[in-house]
């Protein structure tokens, strides 16, 4: 799930004929990806509480559609070319091949987009393209950001283009997080553009899980005793900080880690570098990656303590939620939006981003008090139904895709 575990599909239990509104204007939905992310399964929440006029546009196919039609919502694919899908936001200059296959995507994207009322587009590779298409379409724009528009996920030009874009072109800006909401400023972002939602998530699939058995299987399934487990659910990237977990094993006894999520991009080979960190740390019987897996909240239950060690500034890691949900333990790096989620000694633990020694004096002190790790955990759960539900952030998108379209909405 994201920012945590990247499933190619997510049976979450939930009943997929969810209530629509059916006072929302017609959106258009734009998404690059066609894998099923944090952004994306925050793309499906709203659009499954949308209008039946409105649809998902895809730039990609992938495990994301049939998720979608699963959930009853209308789904489009226009391929983009895989120049456009190359390009990577890191990158100072996209090649030609790639400038050359923006303005057929846009051209498409402008035709599409008079049929609606609005274009909502989710990602910032999806905003680049909605953008223009949309004011050649002469419909106003929402970007969602789910992203820090920071040097560490994005290259200077890569920013500056965004932030001018959204200036000129968006009629409103979502941000996931104050401490986005504050990059995007501080980038040259207009602060008027600008709506903090945080991203909620229904509880209900993580209520009835029998902690006992959870841990159980997942025990079973990694071939180890009772000792201390640690659950780590993210995709495999350099940034998500995998390798100071590895490195904090090396200063705990008898404490395994369990690694959920795979690699996002083809070609990638980060797990192989995370293999041989443990090999060289002599923790490699103690280290276990799964990859993408479906039953997230069980899992998540079958762990002693959830750790989430981003090493750059997370805007607001989903996986967190779904810690706090799952009422485990938690321990997080203390960097982007986290700490509007995470409660220091309260309902969590932070630690300094890139530390090991620091994320090892967290986890042992959580093994070593389990009454205050127990009621930590209590605490956690009440605060993230109360605070971080599905509910209120759907209210909050819906607010601001009726206040750009400039149409009321009756909840009823």
């Amino acid at each position: 799930m994201a920012g945590s575990a990247k499933p190619e599909a997510i049976d979450n239990g939930e009943d997929p004929t969810e209530p629509t509104h059916p006072d929302l204007p017609a959106v258009l939905f734009v998404s690059h990806a066609g894998e099923a992310a944090g952004a994306e399964l925050c793309l499906l929440d709203v659009a499954t509480a949308s209008s039946a006029s409105s649809i998902v546009l895809l730039l990609s196919d992938g495990p994301f559609r049939p998720l979608l039609e699963k959930a009853g919502v209308r789904v489009e694919v226009l391929a983009a070319a895989n120049a456009f899908h190359r390009v990577r936001r890191e990158t100072a200059l996209p090649s030609l091949s790639a400038l050359v296959s923006i303005p057929p995507i846009v051209r498409k994207l402008a035709a599409r987009a008079r049929d609606f009322d609005l274009v909502y587009a989710n990602s910032q590779k999806a905003f680049l393209v909605a953008s223009v298409a949309a004011r050649l379409a002469r419909r106003p724009l929402i970007w969602h950001l789910h992203d820090i528009l920071s040097l560490e996920h994005f290259s200077r030009t890569n920013i500056r283009l965004d932030v001018a874009l959204a200036n000129h072109l968006a009629d409103k800006v979502i941000t996931v997080s104050e401490a986005a909401k504050t990059a995007f400023v501080e980038a040259g972002g207009r602060p008027t553009k600008v709506k903090v939602v945080h991203n909620g998530i229904d509880a209900a699939p993580f209520l009835n899980v029998d902690k006992a058995k959870a841990s159980q299987e997942v025990r079973s399934r990694l071939r180890i005793g009772p000792e201390p487990l640690l659950g780590c659910f993210s995709r495999l990237a350099p940034w998500k900080g995998q390798h100071v977990v590895i490195e904090a094993l090396a200063e705990l006894q008898d404490v395994h880690a369990m690694f959920v999520g795979g690699e996002l991009f083809s070609g990638a080979c980060h797990e192989e570098t995370l293999r041989e960190l443990s090999q060289t740390l002599g923790v490699a019987e103690r280290v276990h990656f799964v990859g993408q897996q479906n039953n997230i909240p069980r899992l998540m239950q079958g762990v002693d303590i959830v750790v989430h060690p981003s090493t750059a500034p997370e805007p607001f890691a989903r996986v967190l939620i779904e810690g706090l949900l799952a009422a485990r333990p938690l321990v997080a790096a203390a960097n982007g939006g986290t700490p509007e989620i995470i409660d220091d000694g309260a309902n969590g633990l932070l630690f300094l981003p890139k530390d090991s020694a620091d994320l090892a004096r967290a986890i042992r002190y959580l093994l070593e008090t389990p009454e205050a790790a127990s009621a930590m955990a209590s605490r956690a759960r009440t605060g993230a139904i109360a605070n971080f539900g599905r509910e209120a952030y759907v209210t909050g998108i819906s607010d601001e895709i009726c206040n750009a379209a400039n149409v009321s909405i009756r909840y009823s």
